[in-house]
């Protein structure tokens, strides 16, 4: 188990570097870096509902799916599933999510990106609680035909993380 916490160390900064170069050739003419209005800037592999813009970048074309306390979930993100610009993948010790990102805002601002991004994504907000005792925020969303994804903005020791939960009922292409 500490071999493989090793190693996860050591492959993070090489995996953010790839995330960051894969964001900035798939994000083709026009794509903003800031964090204002969602640009539905996309990171392969992502989710999206059918009505989201689909990356134009290299997607795996099946990522693999994990059981959670939430439901099934995707194990990456869909194509055009948004990302907000300037977030790098984190690890935090949480359980199983599709996506866990550390974001270079603050809590409200993030949140208030994610709900913006995700409804220009197609989907419908459903909730927004928080703030919870931690001070996370909690968006669920749904998507076409009972896709539904979950979006909790949490700061943790100075940063903010958002981690991502999509489940398994949305399209992966």
């Amino acid at each position: 188990m500490s071999l493989f916490r090793c190693s996860v160390r050591r492959t993070l900064p090489v995996l953010a570097m790839l995330v960051a170069v894969v964001a900035a050739c798939t994000a083709g003419p026009g794509a903003t870096t800031s964090p204002s209005p969602p640009s539905a800037t996309s990171v392969a592999p992502t989710s999206a509902p059918a009505t989201a813009p689909a990356s134009t970048g290299p997607v795996a074309s099946v990522a693999g799916q994990t059981e959670t306390d939430w439901g099934r979930i995707w194990d990456a993100l869909p194509p055009g599933f948004p990302i907000q610009p300037g977030s790098v993948p984190t690890e935090t010790g949480g359980g199983p999510a599709t996506a866990r990102l550390q974001l270079g805002t603050s809590v409200d601002v993030a949140t208030d990106w994610w709900q913006e991004a995700l409804e220009a994504a197609g989907y419908r907000i459903e909730a927004r609680n928080g703030p919870l005792e931690d001070g996370s925020i909690v968006i669920d969303v749904l998507g076409d035909g009972g896709c539904r994804a979950q979006a909790t903005i949490t700061p943790l020791g100075g940063v903010t993380v958002a981690t991502i939960l999509v489940g398994a009922e949305c399209p992966f292409s």
